[in-house]
């Protein structure tokens, strides 16, 4: 029976560890939180800092782990990332990709180069002079964490947003971009042979918190002239990357034809998302 490390601990990687254990598995649960629903309800599991990687190394190597899998946030893959590319396995991507993936100045550059839609970084020293709405974000924090909306009649307000940003940042470092407005989508893919094989959009909304999402539904009749633009653009992302096999997940706004990428991840969304779609 093959051995996996699930380096999360939290209910949204529930499903994870069903169906690994559904197709044989020995799953060992890791995470430094002992009363998530993991950690409290299935064995084994051990009480470990995952972002410790010379720690979860030595943890692949004595149990004789054959697979690490990511749970449903981002320092899990990461952390998974790095463990593949010191050898635990080899059908994640490398932790240079998931970096341009999942840190908002990285994937700005990337996309822009590549022609992808994403909203226009701007400058720090040219933010006040834009006479646009701007946004200002973390660029490694999560779940809406640090991020401030300035209206352009209220740009004075920019140094209190960086500075809010760096908090929230684990690199203390920000991005400031122009403000895009539409409705927000997601879109999951599951690419295979460098192509979309399936894929779903999902309507999202920001009830509680105009950052983070806490109703979704799937949308099945989506605009197939969008969808179709959003498919090569994500496409194109696969292949300049080499991305391996697997879901890629997307955050999108849309506005009339136009969209712009807003967030781009490999890992499952949280919130049982692998239910929805």
């Amino acid at each position: 029976m093959s051995k996996v490390l699930l380096v999360d601990t939290n209910f949204s990687s529930l499903p994870i560890y069903q169906s690994l254990v559904k197709h044989g598995y020995e799953v060992i649960i890791v995470g430094n939180n002992p009363n998530d629903c993991l950690a409290k309800t299935k064995r084994p599991y051990l009480n470990i800092d995952y972002s410790h990687i010379d720690e979860m190394s030595q943890i692949v190597s004595s149990l004789g782990i054959e697979f690490v899998i990511p749970g449903c946030n981002d320092l899990s893959y990461k952390v998974c990332s790095q463990l593949t590319d010191n050898g635990a396995n080899r059908f994640l991507d490398s932790l240079e990709n998931a970096e341009i993936l999942n840190n908002k100045s990285k994937f700005r550059f990337f996309a822009t180069s590549m022609g992808i839609p994403v909203p226009r970084l701007i400058p720090y020293e040219a933010a006040c002079e834009v006479n646009k709405d701007i946004i200002v974000k973390p660029v490694d924090a999560y779940s809406g964490r640090g991020i401030t909306v300035i209206k352009k009649e209220d740009l004075s307000k920019l140094s209190a947003a960086i500075e809010k940003a760096k908090a929230f940042s684990s690199s203390n470092q920000f991005i400031v971009e122009e403000f895009v407005s539409g409705q927000l989508f997601s879109h999951s893919a599951f690419i295979k042979n460098g192509k979309v094989a399936t894929d779903f959009i999902v309507q999202e909304y920001c009830t509680a918190n105009p950052f983070v999402v806490d109703t979704s539904f799937v949308v099945k009749d989506f605009d197939h002239s969008i969808l179709s633009q959003v498919r090569e653009a994500i496409e194109t992302i696969v292949e300049k990357l080499s991305l391996k096999d697997g879901m890629i997940h997307s955050q999108l706004i849309i506005s009339g034809n136009s969209f712009w990428l807003i967030e781009v991840t490999r890992r499952c969304p949280g919130d049982l998302y692998s239910r929805l779609v």
